[in-house]
Order: structure tokens, then sequence, then C-alpha cells
């Protein structure tokens, strides 16, 4: 072989080699691009849960307190403190909605049926 054979095949190998970096490196590049975006996403994530996590501790800190209990008494369970009197207020304008009693209604029983129902322990025929 020539040397000019030979020079025109290892410029063909480098540049098959080059050919095939370049390919690489847009892969790595694509790859690095679609990793950031993961990146951003789970790191919002995670400060939205450190948060959160936060914001919990705060509420139960709050709910264990003697202020937050007491909070609860008054509000939850209607509760008082002895020598207090329960008031709950009612809104102005608005007339109390008045509770219906129901009326008993009363069966007529005739006298044979009661009768019977003393004999025989059952409701007449």
């Amino acid at each position: 072989m020539s040397r000019v054979t030979v020079r025109y095949i290892s410029i063909a190998v480098g540049l098959a080699i080059l050919v095939l970096l370049i390919v690489d490196f847009n892969s790595r590049i694509s790859q690095l691009h679609q990793l950031s975006s993961e990146e951003v996403l789970v790191g919002a994530t995670a400060t939205s849960l450190v948060q959160t996590q936060e914001a919990y501790k705060t509420q139960i800190a709050f709910a264990t307190s003697p202020a937050g209990v007491l909070q609860w008494a008054y509000e939850e369970e209607h509760l008082v403190k002895p020598g207090e009197n329960l008031a709950i207020p009612i809104e102005e304008g608005s007339p109390p909605t008045p509770v219906p009693t129901p009326q008993p209604t009363v069966e007529s029983v005739q006298n044979w049926q009661l009768w019977y129902s003393l004999f025989f322990g059952q409701h007449s025929p």
C-alpha cells in the first residue's frame, strides 16, 4: 500500500470516530437536559414537603399547648370552667326555629281485641 491510501484510511477512520463521538456527545446533552428538568421538579416537590412538614409541626405544637387545648375545649366541645356559664350567641334578626313535638297517635282498640290479646298473648287476626 502506498502512503496515500494509508493516509486516506486513517483520515476515514478518524472521521468515523469523530462522528461517533459527536453522536454520543449529543445523546449525553439530551440526557442532561432531561435530568435537569427532573431535578427542578424533584426540588420543588421536596420544598413543598418540607413546608408541609413545618406547618404540621406548628399545628402540633399549638394543639399540645395549654392555649390550644383551651381553645379546643371552648370552640369544639363547648366546655366551660367551673363557675362559668355557657352562652351560645344566636344570630341577630333570625327567630329561633321551633322544634315540633310529635303528637302521639292513639289506636282505637275494641274490647274483644283486648280480651283476645290478654287470653292468647297475641294480637287479634
